[in-house]
């Protein structure tokens, strides 16, 4: 991508140079003077000036459209990388949470885990046995209602008829 800015500020760096020669008034200069002493540097000067390419003003511009196409592009590019990055940059936050749940399910498991010694494990085994106890316990309480309230229905029953016959 670096390669594809250069070429860019190159061209455009050419285009826009192009552009001031092919703009630029015709004045004669110091070096245009043809000299006695200098004539044969004149000639060769003119002559160089005759090997050089001449540049149009449409060229120019054709060269600073595509400059800028290939500037338009590059911008394209980057804003797709640095899409890309977020996107990236967003699964990573994701994943690091993700890890630090894990982290934190970790730890509480070492702890917990800490927590497992025998001692704890006998005292829990001995909460879940006075618990069970106390469960039999109310259970029984509750078969005595039940044989209770069974013998009241019962009674009750009973002087219903009583008074059913006596009527």
């Amino acid at each position: 991508m670096e390669e594809k800015v250069r070429k860019l500020a190159t061209a455009t760096l050419v285009s826009g140079a192009m552009l001031l020669a092919a703009n630029k008034p015709n004045v004669a200069q110091a070096a245009d003077v043809n000299v006695k002493d200098n004539s044969n540097e004149a000639k060769a000067t003119e002559e160089q000036k005759a090997q050089q390419p001449q540049v149009t003003k449409a060229q120019a511009q054709a060269d600073v459209n595509k400059a800028q196409s290939e500037r338009d592009d590059a911008k394209s590019q980057a804003d797709e990388a640095q899409n890309n990055v977020n996107n990236a940059n967003k699964q990573v936050a994701e994943a690091q949470s993700k890890v630090d749940q894990a982290t934190k399910a970790n730890n509480e498991a070492k702890e917990l885990q800490k927590q497992a010694t025998p001692e704890h494990i006998n005292d829990v085994k001995a909460n879940i046995a006075s618990q069970q106890e106390a469960i039999a316990n109310q259970a029984k309480v509750v078969d005595k209602a039940q044989v209770n309230v069974n013998e009241k229905t019962n009674a009750s029953t009973k002087v219903q008829q009583q008074l059913d016959s006596a009527k």
